[in-house]
């Protein structure tokens, strides 16, 4: 790269700035786009073209609006400091987002951090543009537990988790939000900051960006539910915990413990026979979603596993919405 300069008198830059393999996936580059821009400058590049979304593609990306502002904030200064990229970043969280933007802010970075951790890279925390969700951000059995763990549950009597079959387990795991504790810290953490701004939310079009921007923890959560069963992982975690307090005190012993574990696998077993059931529903649900905020929803989708097509109303995408052809390009 650095000896373009010296045989250039004109240098210019095509940039990648989104995930190709899905654009409403999590993409972690907000840390290096300064680094990447001051880079540029420095070998005399005179200007940079970043292609982000493409409209006969998609008509959005992660984070995308951000995205767009601080890039064209560092064409116009790629030499800005740390401190003054960050400080443009907040103004646009709490312009966009409203009151809960720090949430989002943090979110952000454990985004960043998580990435440049994982070690299912090629290159340790480099990723490159069509990397699918779940390979930078893994699946994590730890973080769920740890979420799990911190979470209230109800109190059943001895009786009640001997005869555990009469229990609505799955009624449990709604009630206490576990669809959001999957599949990793990132996305966990993710749900909680996006929930919270909603909540402080004070105008409905800062409700509505923040319920769009969430459409990236969705996605990841789809490409991980079609290899995992979130259900037939957290479930059992519920009932451990429930059965905690009577370990504890001496009311079951090791063997009866066991026996009823053992015996919970019947229940975890058909959870695992329903998982595409519930892929193909969720699946169908976050295509809705994506048609509702005018995301090219057919484009989206080609990228996800098991979405049924036939049963998705895609008149609302733009563009006449009729039209996928085999290469997931789209009219």
């Amino acid at each position: 790269f650095e000896g373009w300069d010296a045989v250039c008198d004109y240098l210019t830059f095509y940039d990648y700035s989104t995930n190709f393999s899905c654009y409403n996936s999590m993409v972690p580059n907000f840390y290096a786009a300064p680094k990447n821009y001051r880079f540029f400058a420095e070998n005399g590049v005179k200007g940079v073209y970043s292609l982000g979304t493409q409209y006969y593609q998609s008509t959005n990306g992660e984070f995308c609006e951000l995205r767009a502002y601080l890039l064209c904030k560092l064409m116009w200064d790629p030499y800005m400091t740390e401190e003054e990229y960050f400080g443009y970043m907040d103004e646009f969280l709490r312009d966009f987002y409203g009151p809960g933007w720090e949430g989002i802010r943090e979110f952000i970075d454990l985004m960043e951090n998580s990435a440049a951790e994982n070690r299912n890279s090629t290159k340790k925390g480099c990723f490159g543009s069509f990397y699918s969700p779940e390979a930078i951000f893994a699946f994590d059995r730890a973080d769920i537990t740890n979420a799990v763990a911190a979470l209230e549950i109800p109190s059943f009597t001895l009786e009640q988790l001997r005869n555990f079959k009469d229990i609505d387990w799955e009624a449990l795991y709604e009630e206490l939000g576990c669809r959001y504790l999957f599949p990793n810290e990132t996305v966990i953490k993710g749900y909680e900051a996006f929930f919270r701004a909603i909540e402080m939310a004070e105008t409905e079009e800062q409700k509505a960006h923040l319920d769009k921007s969430m459409i990236q923890l969705d996605v990841v959560y789809s490409f991980h539910l079609a290899n995992q069963c979130p259900k037939s992982i957290i479930l059992p975690m519920l009932f451990n915990r429930a059965l905690e307090q009577y370990i504890a005190d001496g009311s079951l012993l090791e063997d009866e413990v066991t026996s009823m574990k053992f015996a919970f696998m019947d229940i975890t077993d058909l959870l695992l026979q329903q998982n595409e059931a519930e892929l193909i529903e969720f699946n169908r649900t976050l295509a809705e979603k994506m048609i509702k905020y005018g995301i090219n929803a057919i484009a989206e989708c080609v990228y996800l596993n098991d979405m049924p097509f036939e049963e998705i109303d895609f008149s609302g995408v733009p563009g006449d919405g009729t039209s996928l052809k085999v290469n997931g390009w789209v009219n």
